[in-house]
């Protein structure tokens, strides 16, 4: 929450700046090139590296770690090999990070011709924490099994997409 804050503050300020100076901004033909030229154009160069290596940084490590880590501990040791070693535990840990950054790098990929990247990332995140929250709440209020759970968890965000594509196609019509 707090860093949902910060970033609709940077946004909302930029908004604010460029109202007050519309020159500085033309030729910007999407909202989501704003950013990226104020860095370029108005912060000085040794702050402007300092931002870019800090969204940098931000974006790399600590995903893919997790997400390798959530692969080992709670699939593959709990489901495949309970009793695997610590150079095996290495070996899925370094193939469940090229795995997550195969498929981080290829949603990137796919997001490039998107309009409005923010927008986009709000309906995903909402798609799918509906089944995140759906799964809390089926485990702290019942005694599901994981199998149950898991079909349970599936279905919600199946039905939720399905839900967004009637209503993204609705909107299309009209």
């Amino acid at each position: 929450m707090p860093t949902s804050a910060i970033f609709f503050f940077i946004g909302t300020a930029l908004f604010a700046y460029y109202t007050a100076n519309p020159s500085l901004v033309t030729g910007i033909d999407k909202p989501d090139e704003i950013f990226p030229h104020f860095i370029a154009t108005e912060l000085p160069v040794g702050v402007a590296g300092l931002v870019v290596a800090a969204i940098f940084a931000a974006a790399m490590d600590a995903n893919l770690n997790s997400m390798a880590t959530l692969t080992l501990c709670d699939l593959y040791k709990r489901y495949w090999r309970p009793q695997a070693d610590d150079r095996e535990s290495l070996r899925v840990l370094r193939g469940a990070t090229l795995f997550w950054g195969v498929v981080g790098t290829g949603i990137g990929l796919a997001l490039i011709g998107v309009d409005q990247v923010l927008d986009t990332w709000w309906k995903l995140a909402g798609i799918f924490s509906g089944g995140v929250l759906g799964l809390v709440l089926l485990g702290m209020l019942t005694r599901a099994t994981n199998a149950a759970a898991a079909l349970a968890t599936a279905i919600g965000v199946i039905v939720v997409f399905w839900i967004c594509l009637l209503y993204t196609s609705d909107a299309a019509d009209e």
